[in-house]
């Protein structure tokens, strides 16, 4: 169910529409008209390659039967643990569907998206190895985690006593990949392909329907169903005041076009991950331009002053769930603000969702020309991140830094000119003098880098609550 308030952007909404009509951009989409999106012959592939996402829909029933075969015969051979191992968007995706459920079968299943020690050394520690099936997930198969983790569980098996440890491992990867290799090296239990050439973040709708297909035993025929309607609903047989993907598509576009670049997420905890999954489709798509969305993530009472400031607020809810205060939703339709409020109706409704928001995001990247399907410049983000932690390392000599402020828990570091300019007087005054230091056109943003467990969360939400105390603008 999903409803649209444009609120102030009424009017460059319903010239987005118009554009898409005009220019028969759904057409074009399901007939795979790369020219859609701006590209020079490199990514023109890209974009042929990716397109073939649209098709992933009608792959669902294969891939869920497969998978389904091969889990339980390792039920049968006594194995009742899952860890999945998997960085991006795969892991966000079983994280969203085991977010929802506390049944057995979900208490027997670990999402695995960290080298942490602590978090690896606590997982090894309650899972009883013999009887636990090892999932890893890599499209590329060349990230180091993912080979760092699979030579970590080869040595548990090695230890335990384990004869056969490849009976234990099971891969999702595209062939001839090298994560493909190393599973014919150690003999996995079985590999399954990926469709080639698309990118993850594209590829939700396998990654939710085999979540859900597995873990939770949603009936096959129903969640293909329900992804094979959506894909309808998102095509060009539909009309344009009915297509979702369409409406959804001018929302997004519109907002960005008159410099609403931060998408809000407010949401229960129950679907904090799959708004997490949702962001990583969008953000990721629209990185590297000036017209890009940031995704954000705010409470169900975040004040109206901060949702005031350029921001598309998405209501995203689960029926039965009361996780969006109805009041603050009216609220903010009498302040004119661009509103979208989605509500899913089931738990098996997470894999068509997904579907809708990447045929909408690709919709909404033709009027911002972005090829929504090249990635960021990921590597010269990473080339300064490690430039400045090379610049912190010399300067600190292999000394430990000294904390700047210690309070209820938390510990405030910083360094250089910053370090005499703020408050060392209380955690408070240290972040309120830190963010007079900001430009106008910063933000503050919490990014924790540690297994969120329940009083790390709280730890966070302290610090946040501060940070809003400290600053008119919450981030």
């Amino acid at each position: 169910l999903q409803k649209i308030f444009p609120g102030t952007l009424t009017d460059g909404w319903s010239r987005e529409m118009q554009r898409f009509t005009a220019e028969d951009v759904v057409n074009r989409l399901w007939k795979r008209d790369s020219s859609l999106w701006p590209a020079d012959r490199h990514g023109l592939d890209l974009i042929k390659d990716n397109l073939r996402w649209l098709d992933l829909p009608d792959k669902i029933p294969s891939y869920i039967s497969a998978v389904s075969g091969i889990t339980k015969a390792a039920q049968g051979e006594e194995f009742d643990h899952l860890v999945f191992v998997g960085m991006g968007s795969t892991n966000l995706a079983g994280a969203a569907v085991l977010n929802l459920y506390s049944t057995p079968a979900v208490k027997r299943t670990q999402v695995l998206d960290t080298t942490d020690p602590d978090r690896i050394r606590n997982l090894g520690a309650n899972i009883p190895i013999e009887r636990t099936l090892v999932v890893f997930a890599s499209k590329s198969g060349k990230r180091i985690e993912i080979h760092g983790l699979l030579l970590y569980f080869l040595e548990m098996f090695k230890v335990r006593g384990v004869a056969s440890p490849g009976r234990h491992f099971v891969a999702s990867t595209e062939e001839h990949s090298y994560l493909a290799m190393l599973a014919r090296v150690y003999d996995f239990r079985r590999v399954y392909f990926d469709p080639p050439g698309i990118s993850g973040r594209y590829s939700g709708s396998i990654q939710f329907g085999l979540f859900l297909a597995v873990v939770e035993r949603v009936e096959h025929d129903a969640l293909a169903q329900s992804i094979l309607s959506m894909k309808e609903a998102c095509g060009p047989a539909t009309s344009v005041a009915d297509n979702p993907a369409l409406g959804l598509a001018a929302f997004l576009a519109a907002g960005a076009r008159r410099g609403f670049y931060r998408v809000v997420f407010l949401t229960g905890d129950n679907l904090v991950y799959f708004a997490y999954r949702i962001a990583q489709l969008i953000g990721n798509s629209t990185a590297g331009s000036e017209h890009g969305l940031m995704p954000l993530f705010g409470q169900t009472d975040c004040s109206l002053e901060i949702l005031q400031n350029n921001s598309l607020i998405v209501f995203l809810t689960m029926k039965g769930h009361l996780a969006v205060h109805r009041a603050q939703l009216q609220k903010l339709r009498e302040q004119d603000l661009p509103v979208l409020e989605v509500e899913l109706q089931t738990p098996r409704d997470l894999a068509a969702e997904i579907f809708k928001w990447e045929v909408a995001t690709a919709l909404a990247c033709v009027p911002l020309e972005i090829n929504c399907f090249q990635d960021g410049d990921g590597r010269g983000n990473l080339g300064t991140v490690t430039d400045q932690l090379e610049v912190i390392t010399a300067k600190t000599d292999g000394h430990l830094l000294e904390a700047r402020v210690k309070e209820n828990g938390i510990s405030l570091y910083v360094e250089g000119q910053t370090r005499r300019a703020i408050s060392g007087l209380s955690l408070k005054g240290a972040l309120q003098s830190f963010l007079q230091l900001r430009s106008a056109d910063s933000y503050f943003a919490i990014c924790p880098f540690f297994d969120l467990m329940p009083h790390y969360v709280e730890l966070v939400r302290n610090l946040q609550e501060i940070g809003r105390a400290s600053c008119r603008e919450r981030v």
